[in-house]
């Protein structure tokens, strides 16, 4: 494909303070629509870093540089397939419940007065679907409190819960209410032999669930970056702002991560060698960590953090926007 020069050279014209110029345009609409089908024929694989660069660029003339033109090549990144963190299967919870028996005379009728609540624990009957319940097919529902043992004429306060009983059950018994809504619960008497004191029951305290594979997150190309070479020693000491814009021209999310979604990254180029501080913001420095820049005497590259972000999908990009703005990001 050939090098698109949609502009006509222009010489450079009076500017306000923190005015923006737009230099790319159509042009660029014209190259990057396709971006996953297009360029991928020109797609060199195995890029030190984990990217991929796409093999055409387009050439525009930028307005600091009067009719010089520069090149911009966006960055491919791929993502490996993903599988997320699946949940286990779960097995029924059960354990034996000491349901208090008590055949003595309303005399063993305990007042639940003691308790911060007087709200009753409710074990349903086998064929219940609420947990806790039986899981005998004999057995009924039953409401009431547990007590620390079958005796025992003060209820335990607060009442514990399931996960508790069942870890310790010799710890606890279940006292049945003597009716519904009465507020007592008859204890047992004091005879010697346990039979009378209790019998054991089994309850189920947790459902049983099946295991649930984890989310799988296909292998794809996504947005990484943009280099900006062949600037002209004019642009010294001017902001560089990329942007992307979707076919209706709604405004792109480049890269989103930790509630953050940069819309828009703008870095001062001085001409100098090394990295440079990304702002997310054109007008004021707003720090991210998402994006990184690094320079050259006559270069600058934005490369996404896709391993901690989630950034555009190739598939996605169909217009980027460049603009060059006289320097407002080292203003304080």
């Amino acid at each position: 494909m050939s090098i698109l020069n949609l502009n006509t050279p222009q010489g450079r014209g009076p500017v306000g303070k923190k005015s923006m110029k737009l230099w790319m345009g159509v042009g660029l609409l014209a190259a990057v629509l396709g971006f996953g089908s297009t360029l991928a024929a020109s797609i060199t694989l195995n890029q030190p870093g984990g990217t991929t660069e796409f093999g055409q660029g387009v050439t525009q003339t930028v307005y600091c540089g009067g009719d010089q033109s520069v090149t911009i090549t966006p960055i491919s990144s791929y993502r490996n397939t993903v599988v997320g963190e699946g949940t286990p299967a779960v097995a029924v919870g059960t354990f034996d419940a000491r349901f208090v028996n008590s055949s003595g005379s309303s005399s063993n009728d305990v007042s639940v007065s003691n308790l911060l609540t007087k709200t009753t624990i409710a074990v349903g009957s086998s064929s219940s679907t609420v947990i806790p319940r039986f899981n005998s097919t004999g057995a009924s529902a039953k409401t009431g409190w547990w007590i620390s043992s079958p005796t025992s004429s003060s209820a335990i306060s607060p009442q514990p819960n399931l996960a508790t009983v069942a870890a310790s059950p010799s710890s606890y018994y279940f006292a049945q209410e003597t009716s519904s809504g009465s507020g007592k619960y008859r204890k047992a008497s004091s005879s010697s032999d346990e039979s009378d004191r209790w019998d054991d029951s089994k309850v189920i305290f947790r459902n049983a669930t099946a295991a649930v594979d984890g989310p799988v997150t296909p292998a794809s190309f996504q947005f990484g970056g943009v280099v900006i070479t062949d600037i002209p020693l004019d642009c010294e000491g001017v902001d560089f702002v990329v942007s992307s814009y979707g076919e209706t021209g709604t405004a792109q999310t480049l890269i989103s991560g930790g509630g953050v979604n940069v819309k828009e990254i703008a870095a001062l180029w001085s001409g100098g060698t090394g990295a440079v501080t990304v702002s997310r913001d054109r007008t004021v420095p707003v720090d991210t960590s998402l994006v990184t820049g690094e320079q050259t005497s006559s270069s600058l590259k934005f490369v996404f953090d896709t391993e901690n972000g989630t950034s555009l999908a190739a598939t996605s990009l169909y217009k980027i926007i460049v603009e060059t703005q006289e320097d407002v990001l080292s203003d304080s």
